[in-house]
């Protein structure tokens, strides 16, 4: 089988450029060989209705960016495959018959412009910088059947902080990659209860981080699932029968409660990468506390200043000294005279006493 398939690849290959090819395998099935031909007319009706689903991702595209034919300007081929004469002309009809552009090599374009721009995310090669923006080409939604509580409604995540102080300590660190979160608004809640959040948007630059939070949450263990969004107009990505990606159960909160009497702020972080892919990155409690601490500051004397302080204390001393000799020196001059007010008294009783006798 592989050698028909690798012979069956080189047959269009010369169809693509000749109305008629030759068709032969080597020792296909018991050492017999198989040869025939074919036609370029056989090998389109062959093909049947496939050519009828070429122009579909080209209508859809148009469709969804509101555009008509009219309003390309320019269409550029690319790929092997598109070498095919009834491939472009089934692009050609869907387009109203206008020319299609062929300027760039239709396999080297596609294999250069991944090298660069792996080169460009990789931190191994030093490249000039080029701008590339990829897009997410499904949304992703969020849909929980336990969470009853009303998210925390806010734009991007760096205006939700400015209104919580926890959020403002949890995120004082981090760089300008954080500062890209998202906080991500409702889609739908339908009245069970559930909660669906249109986590991912179809169309979303990538790559992209996103958050959901709730305030104050009681439930423990809670569930959640991530689906694609099948009612949007992207629908369902190719040989995809089933929305659902990936299920979820986050648990601790209720020790959070015991612990700290409160749930704070519960944040899901997820991100999308430049390949699309979305991942579930952390669950977190952040819980703002209210703590007093009592601090002792010691405050250092410079050492001119203790001089000048030693010297004041000195000055106060010797101040101390001399106002109490002072107040020494006082209290004898108050003795003395006292004592010299008691011999005057006295002297004048004895002249008293003489005066008396003489009479």
């Amino acid at each position: 089988m592989a050698k028909l398939r690798r012979q069956v690849r080189r047959t269009k290959e010369v169809l693509s450029a000749n109305t008629g090819a030759p068709f032969s395998v080597e020792e296909l099935h018991e050492g017999k060989d198989f040869q025939s031909s074919i036609k370029r007319k056989e090998f389109e009706a062959l093909a049947g209705p496939y050519w009828k689903r070429v122009a579909g991702p080209l209508t859809t595209l148009l469709s969804r960016n509101k555009l008509s034919a009219k309003d390309v300007d320019a269409v550029e081929l690319l790929g092997g495959g598109s070498r095919v004469p009834k491939l472009q002309a089934e692009l050609s009809a869907a387009l109203g018959g206008r020319h299609l552009d062929r300027h760039l090599d239709a396999d080297e374009a596609v294999v250069l412009g991944a090298g660069l721009f792996a080169a460009n995310l990789s931190s191994s090669f030093r490249l000039r910088k080029f701008g590339m923006t990829d897009i997410a080409s499904f949304g992703v939604s969020f849909e929980s059947n336990d969470l009853h509580l009303p998210a925390v409604t806010a734009a991007p995540a760096k205006d939700a902080a400015a209104g919580s102080k926890a959020a403002k300590k949890s995120k004082k660190g981090m760089k300008a990659a954080a500062a890209e979160e998202e906080a991500v608004e409702p889609l739908a809640s339908s009245k069970s209860g559930q909660v669906v959040k249109n986590l991912l948007p179809a169309g979303k630059k990538l790559p992209i981080k996103r958050a959901i939070k709730y305030n104050n949450l009681t439930i423990d263990g809670f569930s959640f699932e991530l689906r694609y969004n099948a009612s949007s107009v992207h629908g369902l990505p190719p040989g995809v029968e089933r929305p659902e990606l990936a299920s979820y159960t986050v648990a601790g909160i209720q020790d959070a409660i015991k612990r700290y009497n409160q749930s704070g702020v519960t944040t899901l972080r997820f991100e999308a990468d430049y390949s699309s892919l979305l991942h579930f990155c952390s669950a977190e409690c952040v819980i703002e506390l209210e703590v007093i601490e009592d601090k002792v500051i010691e405050v250092p004397v410079p050492a001119n200043d203790t001089d000048a302080a030693a010297a004041n204390a000195t000055d106060a001393a010797a101040g101390k000294d001399a106002a109490k000799d002072a107040a020494d020196a006082a209290d004898k001059a108050a003795d003395a005279q006292k004592v010299e007010a008691a011999g005057d008294a006295a002297a004048k009783d004895e002249q008293q006493g003489d005066k008396k006798q003489g009479d």
